[in-house]
C-alpha cells in the first residue's frame, strides 16, 4: 500500500512544537538509554575517537538479536571494560568490530556487518579521520556524511542505518544540558516506534503504520516540513516521535500519557495538552 504525505497534518504538527518549543524536546533526549550508552563511550575514548567508533557501529545496527537499548548497553560495557585507544580511523574499525564480534546481539549476519563497518570507513575516511580529530567538525560535514556513507554502502540517502549512523555521532557530539538546537538537518531514521508516530499523528495517510517502515520517504518529508514550521531541526525531533511512537503504539489511551511525560520535561502544560493531542489522533495498527 502506497504511504501518501498529509502536509496539512504535518503543519499542524509543526505548529503544536513551535508552540511547544525546543527545550522540552531537547530533555526528552537525554532521556534516551542510547544517550547514557554513547556518553560513557566519550568518557573513555574522548570525544572524537567514540564519535567515530559509535558511527561505525551504528552503521551496522539492523537484525539485532536483542533489544536496541541492551545492545548499546552492550557497546557501552564492552569499550567501557576495554584498554582502548583510538588514535585512528583503523583503531575505530578494528574497536566496531571487537564489539561486533563480543556482543550476543550482533550475531545475526555478523560478517555482513563486519563488512559493511569497513565499507563505511572507506568510504567515508577523510570525513571520519577530521571528526576524530575535531568533532566539533561534525555541524559543517553531516550533509557530506550522509551522502558519502550512503554512496559507498550503495543506498539512498534516508536510508535508516545511514541517518542512524549520523544521529548516533551527535549524541557524541551533544554535551549533556543543552539549551540551543543544533544545526543538523537529516532525514529522520524511521523504525517501528517513528513510524508509529507519524502514523498517530497523521502525517502520512496509509491503512497501517507498518507500511511506513518498508516506505519510509512520505513521513520524513513530513518531518522536515514539522521541523521547519517548528524551527526545530530533524535531528531533535527524532528523540520526540520515537518516545511518543511508543505510547500511541503500547497505550489504549495514549494522549494522556504522553502529556505526562511532556510535562515532566518542562513543556508548558497547554502545549503538552496540545502536542498530546495532536500525536494521537489515531491508534497505531
Amino acid at each position: 500500500m502506497k504511504v501518501r504525505l498529509n502536509e496539512e497534518r504535518a503543519r499542524a504538527v509543526g505548529a503544536a512544537l513551535r508552540e511547544m518549543g525546543p527545550a522540552p524536546i531537547l530533555r526528552l533526549e537525554e532521556f534516551d538509554p542510547q544517550y547514557d550508552a554513547v556518553r560513557s563511550v566519550v568518557e573513555v575514548l574522548g570525544k572524537g575517537g567514540a564519535m567515530v567508533v559509535t558511527l561505525l557501529t551504528a552503521i551496522s545496527t539492523y537484525r539485532l538479536a536483542m533489544r536496541a537499548e541492551d545492545y548499546w548497553m552492550c557497546f557501552s560495557n564492552y569499550l567501557s571494560g576495554k584498554s582502548i585507544s583510538v588514535a585512528s580511523v583503523g583503531d575505530a574499525v578494528e574497536a566496531a568490530i571487537g564489539f561486533l564480534k563480543s556482543c550476543p546481539g550482533a550475531r545475526i549476519q555478523l560478517d555482513a556487518k563486519i563488512r559493511r563497518v569497513r565499507r563505511a570507513a572507506t568510504a567515508a575516511m577523510d570525513l571520519l579521520s577530521l571528526l576524530l580529530k575535531d568533532p566539533g567538525r561534525l555541524i559543517e560535514v553531516h550533509g557530506s556524511l550522509v551522502q558519502r556513507l550512503a554512496k559507498g554502502l550503495g543506498q539512498k540517502p534516508n536510508a535508516k542505518t545511514v541517518v542512524f549512523a549520523v544521529k548516533m555521532a551527535y549524541y557524541a557530539y551533544r554535551e549533556r544540558g543543552i539549551s540551543e538546537p543544533v544545526p543538523i538537518h537529516i532525514p529522520v531514521p524511521v523504525d517501528v516506534r517513528v513510524a508509529c508516530s507519524s502514523y498517530s499523528s497523521g502525517l502520512v495517510d496509509v491503512p497501517s503504520y507498518r507500511d511506513v517502515v518498508r516506505d519510509p520517504s512520505p513521513a520524513q518529508e513530513g518531518w522536515s516540513i514539522a521541523s521547519r514550521v517548528s524551527g526545530i531541526p530533524e535531528i531533535h525531533l527524532d528523540a520526540l516521535a520515537w518516545s511518543l511512537g511508543a505510547i500511541a503504539r503500547d497505550e489504549p489511551n495514549p494522549a494522556p500519557v504522553m502529556e505526562r511525560l511532556l510535562l515532566r520535561v518542562g513543556a508548558p502544560a497547554h502545549a503538552a495538552r496540545r502536542v498530546a493531542a495532536e500525536f494521537s489522533i489515531r491508534r497505531c495498527r
